[in-house]
């Protein structure tokens, strides 16, 4: 069985493309919480998750990525937001700490847009204060490891088990299932994940993006979950535009072979 280990890549994501957003977090800003003092946001990737916890009203915040990268972006941030006075002196540290690194590279697009504070936990009247507020208090936990993997259902409720947490109000995959289309075994291992977590958790909402592949490639694999939407619970799905894939260009299916049509990878040669 071929199973994604972690690992470091300079490719990270501070921020996500997702187009509509606003809209998701209006909707988990009005479900109701099953624990209002004791429950948590659990997700990959990068600041959108900080984004949920504040729409989520979530008291606790576990941040897992298959990127050893990813992870640095959270650790760096939580320094960052530690050690400022207010909002604008955070976004002043973090983007000091962004220049000097060297072991992954930010999108200048990000770069901007954490300048100009265009986003919303960053926006929110509280919303910097509350994440502050989470880090003080060692309420956010940060782990390098995949959450496709069969252990990583077990991983994620004894990490919140040992910090006192009984709910999962959201639970974000941002676009995995897409990226692990290669792999069957990985799907299915993220499909199982996802419904041990439902199980235990039965008012967990789970956020998804989807859009990265076109619907020709999705049709073109034999198993993948998000056709019946995964773990057969309801999504919140964030609509997405083919993000830039120029490092991995296209993908062979059964022979057939899917480009991505971003303007920099149209113009490259299979």
């Amino acid at each position: 069985m071929n199973r994604v280990t972690p690992y470091c890549s300079k490719d990270v994501y501070v921020l996500s493309n997702e187009e509509n957003s606003e809209a998701v977090q209006e909707t988990l800003s009005k479900k109701k919480l099953e624990n209002p003092e004791n429950d948590a946001h659990v997700g990959v990737s990068g600041w959108q998750n900080y984004d949920l916890c504040i729409a989520g009203r979530s008291k606790f915040l576990l941040l897992v990525d298959i990127n050893g990268c990813e992870c640095l972006i959270h650790e760096l941030t939580g320094k960052a937001i530690l050690a400022a006075k207010d909002v604008d002196d955070f976004v002043s540290k973090i983007l000091e700490a962004f220049k000097k690194e060297t072991r992954f590279k930010i999108r200048p697009e990000d770069i901007d847009n954490i300048q100009n504070k265009k986003i919303f936990w960053l926006q929110t009247p509280g919303g910097f204060d509350k994440i502050k507020k989470l880090y003080n208090e060692g309420k956010v936990k940060i782990k390098h490891f995949n959450i496709a993997d069969p252990e990583s259902a077990n991983r994620i409720v004894n990490c919140l088990q040992n910090n006192g947490i009984q709910t999962i109000h959201t639970l974000y995959i941002s676009n995995v299932a897409d990226w692990l289309i290669e792999n069957p075994d990985e799907l299915r291992s993220l499909d199982k994940n996802v419904k041990s977590l439902k199980d235990k958790y039965p008012s967990m909402h789970v956020v998804y993006s989807d859009g990265t592949l076109t619907k020709e490639t999705v049709a073109a694999c034999k198993y993948y979950p998000m056709k019946r939407k995964i773990g057969n619970v309801d999504l919140l799905t964030h609509r997405m535009p083919w993000i830039n894939l120029c490092h991995r260009r296209f993908i062979t299916l059964r022979g057939v072979t899917y480009k991505c049509p971003c303007a920099c990878c149209s113009k490259s040669k299979l």
